[in-house]
């Protein structure tokens, strides 16, 4: 492999490098967008993140953050234009709109006739399964993929229960 973390160990901050794919900006500056985890206390809370990292070329073969060998935490980029501010920092949904957001998962077969939206009444039903998420089934689930090391999240959450081994919960 041209790029590797697997000689920094475990307990280096960035594991399980690989998966990437060769840019070129069209000014001559070569990129690899790579797939790498940060464990947080042994677990990686954002899955595989994407990261960047300078490439250069020698003698026709790409050499990846020559002399770091490693990932860097930060990268330098040419870049003319201003920085934007305007990412959200706050996001709301209210369900009013006849589909979810494309952003929010279900897990696996997800059947549209197992949810409902109510656009009056702002809020999105799911319908009792009986597979667990510790099951290999298809359990009622509705997520949101964790974007950021720190976020808060505020949920009405309203469980009806038929039976007493019936169990919901926010994962």
């Amino acid at each position: 492999p041209i790029l590797t973390h697997r000689h920094l160990g475990a307990q280096y901050p960035v594991t399980c490098v690989g998966h990437a794919d060769l840019v070129d900006d069209g000014n001559g500056n070569w990129y690899m967008v790579v797939l790498a985890c940060r464990p947080n206390q042994g677990y990686t809370l954002l899955g595989r993140e994407t990261f960047l990292a300078k490439v250069t070329w020698e003698d026709g073969w790409p050499v990846v953050n020559a002399g770091v060998g490693h990932l860097e935490e930060v990268v330098t980029l040419p870049y003319e234009g201003q920085p934007s501010d305007d990412v959200p920092q706050c996001k709301t949904y209210t369900f009013d709109t006849p589909s979810l957001p494309l952003e929010l998962l279900t897990l696996r077969n997800h059947r549209d006739h197992e949810l409902e939206l109510h656009a009056e009444e702002h809020i999105v039903r799911l319908f009792h399964r009986c597979d667990s998420l510790k099951d290999c089934g298809e359990p009622a689930y509705l997520a949101l993929r964790q974007q950021h090391w720190n976020c808060e999240f505020e949920t009405s959450f309203i469980p009806h229960f038929c039976k007493e081994s019936d169990c919901a919960g926010i994962a």
